[in-house]
């Protein structure tokens, strides 16, 4: 914090971040009891704002061409070429970007998942998507609201890929985090530097095509 008459030259929080917590604060505040009526006659954070608009450039949308060149890379067909030496495995992005497609779970809901997560009922399996943690010492999870609980079932497909071939050899090994590699140096779970190369996959597909 800086002292009294002293300035700072970069924002302590930024326009964006401090939008977010003002609209929850907003939304906090303005809940309505049994009647339907709000509790406070006067919501005072109404009139609360940055004036912050996103001025960031759009990214492209994605075609069913851009999709199916992007599950024909090396990295999805030819398992034999992972690396396993960077950050995020090769074999960890590829089971994200796999998971990701026929979910449509957010990368962060994917990342934070325990082998305890992955639900097996004889040929089928399933996702468990919660904030349930059975061991504390492995982290939080979290997710958005009450009806992001869900239980996902894979469909046959990515269990003729390998997945639960995967889960076990990940639990024989002794991880409790399905995916052991997604550990930001705080020791949470967290799908940013795995997002940040699938990321880097796509736009250079979209890249080729425009």
């Amino acid at each position: 914090v800086p002292e009294n008459g002293s300035t700072t030259k970069r924002p302590l929080v930024s326009d964006q971040t401090v939008a977010k917590k003002m609209s929850l604060l907003k939304a906090i505040l303005g809940v309505k009891g049994g009647d339907g009526q709000p509790l406070l006659q006067h919501n005072p954070a109404s009139g609360f704002g940055t004036g912050h608009k996103w001025d960031g450039e759009k990214r492209d949308q994605l075609t069913s061409s851009d999709a199916a060149a992007f599950f024909s890379l090396p990295i999805f067909t030819e398992p034999a070429k992972w690396q396993a030496e960077r950050m995020v495995s090769d074999m960890t992005l590829a089971w994200l970007g796999i998971l990701g497609l026929v979910s449509s779970c957010r990368l962060g809901e994917i990342a934070q998942l325990r082998v305890a997560d992955i639900i097996v009922d004889g040929s089928r399996a399933a996702l468990d998507i919660t904030d349930y943690v059975e061991d504390e010492a492995d982290g939080e999870k979290s997710v958005k609201t009450a009806s992001s609980r869900r239980v996902i079932v894979l469909p046959r497909c990515v269990l003729e890929l390998g997945f639960l071939d995967y889960v076990r050899a990940v639990w024989q090994a002794g991880h409790s985090l399905l995916f052991p590699d997604l550990i930001d140096r705080r020791g949470q779970a967290s799908a940013k530097e795995g997002s940040r190369r699938l990321n880097q996959l796509l736009d250079a597909i979209t890249a080729k095509r425009n």
